[in-house]
């Protein structure tokens, strides 16, 4: 959904607390509120400020997109909001995002983020070949019919502890006489941070 679709929802939250709060309500859960103790980063001021924005009462700024980028789609506030509309947040904030993606106003390192995916298939900008480098050493063998697919994602295809867990989550399988194989060189992004960050068009593409 576009962010007008959500016009009637956003102006009913007042800001009561409960979706920064732990299920004792004894102390904060949400990531960004914890870190940064901020109320527009909590995701009762998230809302307003997406209302405002709406509305007109303030413009897009860097500083704006950061708070916005800040959240961490955890859905602590989904789980702990009171009203109705508790189930929208997340997409609600993911929707601003949407609208700042189609209207060029993301952040520099977002905007980085996605051209990498486009061009690559993965954040790191490394070349599609070496995405199966870290099965190597294990002789996991490429996808032809398996029982099972091993899809292992950017992270454990180029990160370097990214690969450590991938390489033992293999050696697990392999010693359970598992029929797997992997995607390797043909595996591209799984498109969750493309899609949370609000980028549509790549994931259209795909």
């Amino acid at each position: 959904m576009a962010l007008e679709d959500y016009k009637q929802i956003v102006h009913r939250c007042f800001r009561c607390g409960y979706c920064k709060l732990t299920d004792s309500y004894s102390q904060f859960n949400c990531p960004v509120y914890s870190r940064f103790r901020l109320e527009t980063c909590s995701p009762g001021g998230m809302m307003w400020l997406i209302r405002a924005w709406m509305e007109k009462d303030i413009d897009w700024s860097d500083s704006l997109a950061r708070i916005l980028y800040s959240c961490t789609t955890c859905n602590n506030c989904v789980e702990h909001c009171k009203f109705e509309f508790s189930s929208d947040i997340v997409n609600i904030i993911t929707a601003a995002r949407e609208e700042m993606v189609e209207n060029g106003l993301v952040l520099p390192r977002v905007a980085t983020f996605f051209r990498n995916i486009e061009a690559t298939g993965n954040p790191y900008r490394e070349l599609p070949a070496d995405r199966s480098k870290w099965a190597e050493a294990a002789e996991i063998a490429e996808y032809e019919g398996q029982e099972y697919l091993y899809y292992v994602g950017c992270v454990g295809s180029y990160d370097e502890r990214g690969r450590e867990i991938a390489r033992a989550l293999g050696d697990v399988l392999l010693e359970a006489n598992l029929s797997f194989g992997i995607l390797g060189s043909k595996e591209v992004c799984d498109g969750n941070e493309v899609k949370i960050l609000g980028e549509k068009r790549i994931l259209r593409c795909w």
